[in-house]
């Protein structure tokens, strides 16, 4: 347990876990480990709700900060494919 609370597993609906993840990326500072791990989770909630553009703009927003940032290069070439 890295000690950090998920607010993610408390929520039911897709659009109130947004939410509370975009708030949590509001307080943090850009380029964080916590701004990446929150962008990078709100982006797949995005990709779940099948809102592709806008978790390939995150995607891409991570991968500027870091290319190398989980499987965010994979998850925004496939974003890309699908989306053409």
């Amino acid at each position: 347990d890295n000690g950090l609370f998920s607010p993610i597993l408390l929520i039911s609906s897709p659009e109130e876990n947004g939410e509370v993840v975009e708030e949590g990326q509001e307080l943090t500072q850009e380029g964080s480990d916590q701004f990446l791990a929150l962008s990078y989770e709100l982006a797949s909630l995005y990709e779940e709700a099948d809102e592709g553009e806008k978790a390939l703009a995150l995607f891409e927003e991570i991968k500027e900060f870091d290319s190398k940032y989980r499987d965010v290069k994979k998850k925004a070439k496939v974003l890309k494919k699908g989306l053409k």
